[in-house]
């Protein structure tokens, strides 16, 4: 996982498992000074990680107005504002505490960040840089350039960053678990010797979230140098860990899976078809499925071709639907129950919501939305964007389950930390693509194996362009060379040419994953 940024507030509260005792603290000491600021932010900070989002920004909203010379609640609410997706305020905070002082290197750092999760991964380089610039020896300031190349493919640079900032910071384990997503280990190196020294030696120091990220970087160096058993071993710490600080519940997910089969039946999908007419955009192409399924490696084909802009894992089609929603129903109604009443104009308000709104795509008759769990929607795209090409990418189920409970994902997807939930996801998963395949005309969508695309890259390259309509292009077969910034966790594997050393990987790993190949051995494929 990639090591995030933060003010110092943001820094301690990121691993602080206590967060409700240290707010307590903190609220003693604004009883004795209510104007003591660090202390109101220290609040803020308790309440962003206990998941009051609201009450966090208010309060820093409000400490900004009250202390207008003062970086620290302004950097605090730009983080707050990346961690909910709301760039563009983070941004416009960033940059107030640059008006203030544009030295600073935190507020430097800040922005450099911003820019990365903007997409601008090249300019958030050069943001780095300043702070570095008034910060040479910032051991965290080299780890985040060297995340910043390796998004952008550039693992040669990535490595000599992280290199850098570990001989400054010897024993500084997140700059190791970045190091060991950008390059293979091998036993015999000095990275293997001194990361598993290192992090056996002080697992015990760290709080149970700092062990997260550890357990799941020795997990991938073992995996690397072929120890499988020592590798899961690690993985299922680390996810035990995971998952004991989310909050799921599986049947409520389940659910939604049902209340969507039941909606959109083919009597309902026909009726609907018939009395309304479909947007005529061809921009989208969707690419969708389970995570670590090929998806990435397949957009990264799409998007190599000339009239093709790659969007990545984007909202836009959930949000103008959300917006959709809330502007003229209750907020009590949801989908998909909602779908029964939306008229002509809902839906060419979703649709023209969802063009409108992908970043970038002004320059490109084309984009890729790779929001993978847009499966949801695949009827209500039928209907209302019927020249929208829709992807499905389907792996073997344990392989692709596997890939899953071994990744610690950027963004949480809380069902794959535990085997039976996992599996019970993926189970819902797959009836929902089978009750599309039943209730939606042949072609509505084109199905990808992932084993065959990595068989024959060339053969099944063909097909994907030919479904999208479009003209064929030698340079989708150097996919590896694109520059647009991957944040996905298959950001090493899509700047290699096409491997196979992925196909069925869960045999390496014997017995300790039985429970899983059990729980998927009646799922079809």
């Amino acid at each position: 996982t990639f090591c995030r940024p933060a003010g110092r507030l943001a820094d301690l509260f990121c691993s602080c498992p206590e967060a409700n005792k240290a707010e307590a603290l903190f609220r003693r000491a604004t009883d004795i000074n209510p104007h003591y600021m660090e202390a109101l932010t220290g609040i803020a900070a308790a309440q962003h990680q206990n998941g009051d989002v609201d009450q966090a920004m208010a309060l820093l909203s409000r400490l900004t107005t009250q202390y207008p010379q003062a970086r620290e609640p302004l950097l605090m609410l730009a983080n707050v504002l990346i961690e909910e997706h709301k760039l563009t305020g983070a941004q416009a905070a960033v940059q107030q505490a640059l008006d203030l002082d544009a030295s600073d290197p935190a507020t430097n750092m800040a922005m450099g960040r911003v820019r990365r999760e903007m997409g601008e991964t090249a300019e958030s380089i050069t943001w780095f840089k300043k702070a570095l610039d008034n910060n040479p020896e910032a051991a965290e300031i080299l780890n985040q350039i060297g995340v910043s190349h390796m998004e952008l493919g550039d693992m040669d640079d990535a490595r000599a960053y992280f290199e850098q900032a570990i001989a400054i910071a010897p024993d500084a384990l997140r700059i190791y678990t970045n190091l060991a997503s950008a390059m293979r280990f091998e036993k015999d190196s000095d990275e293997f010797e001194a990361f598993t020294r290192i992090a056996h030696q002080d697992m015990d120091k760290l709080t149970d979230h700092e062990r997260i990220g550890v357990h799941y970087a020795l997990g991938k160096v073992y995996d690397d140098v072929g120890d499988h058993e020592k590798g899961m071993a690690d993985f299922i710490q680390g996810a035990r860990f995971k998952r004991a600080e989310l909050d799921y519940n599986a049947e409520a997910s389940h659910f939604l899976f049902d209340r969507i089969r039941e909606v959109f039946t083919a009597d309902m999908i026909a009726e609907k078809k018939a009395a309304m007419k479909g947007h005529d955009t061809q921009a989208p192409i969707l690419v969708l499925g389970m995570p670590r399924s090929g998806s990435t490696l397949t957009e990264q084909i799409l998007q190599s071709h000339s009239d093709v802009f790659g969007a990545g894992e984007i909202r836009s089609l959930n949000q103008s639907i959300t917006d959709v929603i809330h502007r003229d129903f209750s907020d009590s109604m949801r989908f998909p129950e909602v779908f029964r009443f939306l008229d002509q104009g809902h839906l060419d308000a979703i649709v023209d919501g969802y063009i409108n709104t992908v970043p970038m795509h002004d320059g490109s008759p084309r984009f890729t939305d790779k929001m993978l769990s847009n499966y949801y929607y695949m009827g209500l795209l039928h209907i209302a964007a019927p020249g929208a090409k829709i992807i499905h990418i389907r792996r073997n189920p344990v392989d692709n389950c596997i890939s899953c409970f071994t990744r610690l994902f950027r963004e949480d997807l809380p069902y794959t930390y535990v085997f039976e939930e996992l599996a019970g996801h993926y189970k819902k998963y797959a009836e929902l693509m089978a009750h599309w395949r039943a209730v939606l005309p042949a072609g509505s969508f084109y199905e990808l194996k992932y084993e065959d695309l990595v068989a024959d890259v060339e053969k099944e390259s063909r097909a994907l362009l030919d479904f999208a309509g479009l003209d064929w292009q030698d340079q989708v077969l150097e996919f590896y060379n694109a520059k647009r910034p991957v944040k996905t966790a298959s950001v090493t594997q899509v700047r290699e040419p096409i491997y196979t050393r992925s196909v069925d990987r869960w045999k390496k790993y014997g017995t300790a994953v039985q429970p899983l190949v059990d729980l998927l051995a009646d799922v079809e494929y």
